[in-house]
């Protein structure tokens, strides 16, 4: 395209993202960090729409998949650490629901520290929670809990609905094209709580990990 056509688009561009901004301007400064999907505009000084929207909000820019690592200062001394892997997804991997959690399941494998795996992308709500072991840091060896959860964040992408149009006549959504099944809509909400226990003489300390919707 000319150089004039892509101004253009680069302009309306612009307007989008200042609308997602008057929405999200509150949250500044609250943000872990973004990242980045696969649709998004590349501007024509090199940003992207992502990076603006990051830069805006005083959110770290991710790119396409980060281990995130957040610590728990404890005020007698100490600390808690949990990483969380997040990525925005690729592909769906089948029709049935379990197929994004069956690709989250297999990541563990190559990140066996990281207790909550994270995606979006497809965009289905849902959570399982696996059980397994680990050994104490200090002190004598001991078996402790160590759990792990598989988190698809869902999305707000209404498919299916009645009466919807593209320019004057009757079309369906990128879901309904597709032939997908419609997404239960929302997001989903992680709590982290620190503890600390004793057991067998020994203190411990543990990140107790609660996911909602």
């Amino acid at each position: 395209m000319y150089d004039t056509a892509e101004g253009v688009i680069d302009r309306a561009a612009t307007r989008l993202e200042d609308e997602i901004l008057e929405v999200l301007l509150p949250t500044k400064g609250r943000w872990v960090g973004l990242l980045q999907g696969h649709h998004y505009m590349e501007h024509m000084n090199g940003s992207t729409s992502d990076t603006r929207l990051a830069a805006a909000l005083d959110a770290p820019f991710l790119g396409d998949c980060a281990i995130i690592r957040i610590t728990f200062r404890d005020p007698k001394g100490g600390a808690s650490i949990i990483k969380i892997w997040a990525h925005h997804g690729h592909g769906g991997g089948g029709i049935l629901p379990t197929a994004m959690l069956n690709k989250l399941y297999h990541q563990k494998v190559r990140y066996p520290g990281v207790r909550v795996f994270m995606v979006g992308h497809v965009p289905q709500l849902g959570h399982v929670v696996t059980d397994g072991l680990d050994v104490s840091d200090k002190g004598t060896p001991r078996l402790v809990h160590q759990d792990t959860h598989y988190v698809m964040c869902g999305g707000f992408s209404r498919a299916y609905q009645q009466g919807s149009e593209m320019n004057g006549r009757p079309q369906g959504g990128y879901a309904e094209k597709a032939m997908m099944p419609p997404a239960v809509l929302g997001g989903a909400l992680l709590t982290l709580t620190p503890e600390r226990y004793v057991r067998h003489g020994s203190s411990y300390r543990t990140i107790d990990v609660k996911v909602s919707s």
